[in-house]
Order: structure tokens, then sequence, then C-alpha cells
């Protein structure tokens, strides 16, 4: 007899909780979704780095971001540093990079891009390998 109410109580009680629990959040409907799964945050840098848009591109990376040189060569550390050589990059009228494959696996996405506008003799290929961490690119590394 008792286990009834008993039960009944527990599904209220339950229920309460749960609109407690959410009662200090407030969702804008209109707000963007941000997706940070490894592979958003490798795309947004990439359209970001063909719109020549600085601070999106290097909105996606660590304040410490660390980019190589395959195989495992530190080139710079940094926004900063990198801000400062993307700035000149994105100087050339005709840059644009196609992203030709990509593989996704955990935190890790490589990408394999062909990029002109930034060598005289055209074209050139690499694969990409970007390391997510919290949100963020804290680690990439280029296989010419």
């Amino acid at each position: 007899m008792i286990v009834a109410p008993l039960r009944n109580f527990a599904i209220v009680l339950l229920c309460c909780a749960g609109c407690v629990a959410g009662a200090g959040e407030r969702v804008d409907p209109a707000a963007p979704v941000v997706d940070d799964t490894p592979a958003a945050l490798a795309q947004r840098q990439l359209e970001a780095y063909n719109r020549r848009d600085i601070d999106a591109f290097l909105a996606v990376y660590n304040d410490d971001v660390e980019v190589y040189d395959y195989p495992g060569r530190l080139v710079y550390r940094g926004k900063e540093a990198m801000r400062a050589r993307y700035l000149k990059r994105f100087e050339a009228t005709n840059l644009h990079c196609d992203l030709l494959h990509r593989i996704v696996r955990g935190n890790v996405v490589i990408d394999d891009e062909r990029v002109v506008g930034i060598s005289a003799a055209g074209p050139i290929e690499a694969t990409v390998i970007y390391t997510v961490a919290g949100g963020r690119i804290v680690r990439v590394e280029f296989i010419p």
C-alpha cells in the first residue's frame, strides 16, 4: 500500500530536481550552435583561410598552438606568431585552399590540401594534421 505513494513521491522529486538543475540556463533560440568537434574546427579555419579572415581563422586555435614541419620540427608557437605569418600570407590575391580529403580519428583531423597563391611554381599539395583539445586546435603538423 505504501509503495505506490513513495514511487509517486520519487517521480515528483526527480522532476523537480530536473527543473531546478536547468533553471539557471537560458538558451537563446536565435543564437548559432557552436560545433567544437575536431572536424568542425578544421572546417571553420579552412573557410576563414579562404576568406582571409584572420580573426575567424585564429579563433579556433589555442593561444599556445604549436606548429610543426613533419617529423616534429617546431616552426613556431602561439597565436601571435601565427597571426604575423598568416597576415602576410593573406595578402596574396589568389590565395585559396581546396580540401581534397579529410580523415577524422578522435581528436585528430588529417586534411589533404591543395593550396594556390603561396608559390610562384603553382599549386602545392600538403597533408596537415590538426590535434584538438579543449575545443581548440592545439597542434598543427605540415607534411609536404
